[in-house]
């Protein structure tokens, strides 16, 4: 099969992660898989191609002013535009948002190009919010964690009504929609702009359980972190501990009550806690007395992650 997969990038978190794999896959099994990505962060492989100009971040100055600027997106529409059915079996988008694509353009693919879409967030459904940080994270997370101008992140705010009124005409309708959670399937089924669109709910593998290091011994793993044996631990997980989408507020919640308790099960002579953090930014993980820190970094080697 000729297969074209459309992400952001081919290195990076959740959802980039999930479409790179794909990709690794259908070309181990001999198909024609090729990717398209917003940029190149060094290391991809043949077959991956970046549309985006560098110019166009410039002309997000006119977004910000509350002007439709879906027109700005020139390297999307070409790499797009360029797409014919004779040319491809299936199209696999994955996200389509972060300022790099234009909706237009994927619209006019879905209806010319037989398209699945797997959604790893809110942004379709809720007509351009990746997440509705008016729900929980601003009664949680720290003030300075918000991202400039968070209010737009409201499902109730005045940016995000403007968008969702833009989207509503040029959101993308695959032929079918995959989601890799029941409650985002739900989501989807209800959302007006993908009405009609059947949706599968599909959850993300895991490609590390085949690798030898997820089968090692667990005094092995923790010696290889310098955790001790009798230690607890409590991982936290992230991309970017910093972006506010990811909960770290319900995080330095839990932390903040473990370390309360800490000292009462210390004194019936259990052992310590040991706070282990995997991601980018973990500097800015307050992590409160008498938890001990190990800090692994954001951890590229499939080995190194699958043991931890």
């Amino acid at each position: 099969m000729k297969i074209v997969l459309v992400s952001t990038a081919y290195q990076g978190g959740g959802a980039e992660r999930s479409a790179r794999e794909l990709f690794l896959a259908l070309r181990g099994r001999g198909h024609d898989a090729r990717m398209i990505v917003a940029h190149l962060k060094g290391g991809e492989p043949e077959g991956v191609a970046a549309v985006r100009y560098r110019w166009e971040k410039w002309l997000r100055a006119f977004e910000m002013v509350g002007m439709d600027a879906d027109w700005r997106h020139v390297g999307s529409r070409l790499a797009l535009g360029r797409i014919r059915a004779r040319d491809v079996d299936v199209v696999h988008l994955h996200n389509l948002h972060g300022g790099w694509m234009s909706t237009r353009a994927a619209r006019g693919l879905c209806g010319r190009v037989p398209c699945v879409w797997t959604l790893h967030d809110e942004w379709a459904p809720s007509g351009g919010l990746t997440y509705d940080l008016g729900r929980v994270l601003d009664a949680r997370a720290p003030a300075n964690w918000y991202p400039p101008g968070w209010e737009a992140y409201r499902a109730d705010g005045p940016g995000a009504r403007r968008l969702r009124g833009r989207l509503l005409g040029r959101m993308p309708r695959p032929a079918a929609l995959v989601c890799p959670s029941a409650y985002l399937c739900e989501m989807a089924g209800r959302a007006p702009a993908l009405a009609g669109i059947p949706v599968s709910h599909i959850p993300y593998g895991v490609t590390m359980a085949g690798l030898s290091e997820s089968s090692m011994g667990r005094d092995e793993c923790r010696a290889g972190l310098g955790i001790g044996r009798e230690e607890r631990v409590i991982l936290l997980i992230a991309a970017d501990f910093r972006s506010p989408f990811k909960g770290m507020g319900l995080g330095l919640e839990v932390l903040d009550r473990v370390a309360a308790r800490l000292g009462r099960e210390d004194a019936a002579g259990r052992g310590g806690v040991t706070v282990l953090l995997l991601g980018s930014n973990t500097s800015a993980v307050r992590v409160p007395p008498p938890l001990r820190v190990v800090d692994a970094g954001f951890v590229r080697d499939e080995g190194v992650l699958a043991r931890s």
